[in-house]
């Protein structure tokens, strides 16, 4: 049973009411949330939560589901009461992990489902280059021919997605063409820098 846990209410509130001020005063536009706590802990979050979001101008809510058994039916309440109590906009980045979800019909089932939940596909990337999840990375090519797969199966709002390639240093994440609808030269790419890159 996952233990439900409080969190500092005052410090979350104080951050989001000067976030809500910055954009009363035109300092700020666009407010996005990045949490992976409504699909590892959807007992954590309360009804303050909702309440709290609700106040910021087309707040979005950015998670990470990375497979069909995370939408869970508690899991799409609590992503379902942040659109509709906080009229959040919330969008999924999915990192692909070797053995768990590098499988065409397994991401095929994630993107129509988060689809028909209203959660929108964002992105598709590699886990972070860090020795620990070493044994989870999915070479970029075979990435790609799960994609080249994948992409001309989903509907529009299921392929709202892109893989990406995320570089270093804040160099971009740079899209990959979709679904073999063009003639590319896979061996390299460049970043938003103008930098090379060779895919290995």
């Amino acid at each position: 049973m996952v233990k439900k846990i409080s969190f500092p209410q005052a410090y979350l509130t104080s951050i989001v009411s000067g976030l809500v001020k910055l954009q009363k005063e035109s300092h700020l536009r666009i407010v996005r949330f990045g949490t992976r706590l409504p699909v590892h802990n959807p007992l954590a979050l309360q009804e303050w939560h909702y309440s709290l979001l609700a106040q910021v101008n087309n707040p979005y809510l950015m998670v990470h589901i990375n497979h069909p058994a995370e939408l869970s039916e508690q899991n799409l309440q609590v992503l379902t009461n942040f659109r509709k109590k906080a009229n959040a906009t919330v969008l999924s980045q999915t990192v692909l992990l070797k053995g768990m979800n590098d499988n065409t019909e397994i991401l095929y089932q994630l993107f129509v489902k988060m689809a028909e939940e209203g959660i929108q596909p964002y992105y598709v990337f590699q886990n972070d280059p860090v020795f620990w999840a070493r044994h989870f990375t999915v070479p970029i090519k075979k990435a790609i021919r799960i994609w080249q797969r994948l992409r001309p199966r989903l509907s529009g709002l299921a392929a709202c997605a892109r893989l990406v390639i995320d570089t270093s240093f804040g160099a971009g994440k740079i899209p990959i063409p979709e679904g073999e609808a063009w003639e590319v030269d896979y061996s390299h790419f460049f970043d938003f820098n103008k930098q090379k890159h060779p895919l290995k």
